[in-house]
């Protein structure tokens, strides 16, 4: 990570690393944004998200992990008390940068007049045994509800736990449209 601010800034670069050596390195043209473009690093696990609490400038918090090499998807790592403590882990690792850090987590979002049916929908579809209706609520990755009702949880979740950048896959694009009208400016 080092390095790549180093080269983003331009100029030649040296650098005697474990993994890397450059002597007089200027091969990455100038970046427009200074210091260098934001970076993000995400992760899962504790050593991950605090290197990207020491380096990057936006942190992903994963709800998935991937360290088998296959996606998985256990619902500890969605819960509202485990997305908690990964955000005190990066602001401890972070220290007196954390202010400066951006947080950021990918979401589902299930549009409904019905939210306990929602959370129900993704226990069953996710075969998540080990948890309420009322867990899945509080699921900062996962929006349910009316629009009206995700635009109060993306806020609720910004000022609880500071996620701020928000990754709504493809094939939600339509149905965040609204609810990104309702949240410009705020």
């Amino acid at each position: 990570m080092r390095l790549l601010k180093k080269l983003f800034k331009g100029g030649e670069v040296t650098h005697h690393g474990r993994f890397y050596e450059l002597e007089g390195f200027d091969g990455f043209p100038t970046s427009v944004q200074r210091p260098h473009p934001p970076i993000l690093i995400a992760g899962s696990g504790d050593r991950m998200l605090g290197i990207a609490a020491r380096e990057a400038d936006i942190v992903g918090i994963q709800t998935v992990v991937t360290t088998s090499g296959d996606l998985e998807m256990d619902p500890a790592n969605w819960l509202a008390a485990t997305v908690q403590r990964k955000v005190d882990l990066i602001r401890d690792a972070a220290g007196d940068r954390f202010d400066d850090v951006e947080l950021n987590i990918t979401v589902s979002i299930d549009i409904t007049g019905d939210r306990d049916a929602g959370a129900r929908k993704v226990i069953v579809e996710r075969g998540w045994r080990s948890v309420s209706v009322a867990d899945v609520l509080e699921m900062p990755a996962l929006l349910i509800g009316t629009p009206r009702e995700i635009v109060d949880q993306v806020r609720q979740r910004r000022d609880r736990y500071g996620l701020s950048y928000l990754v709504v896959s493809e094939k939600n694009v339509g149905l965040v449209e609204p609810i990104v009208r309702e949240l410009s400016g705020t």
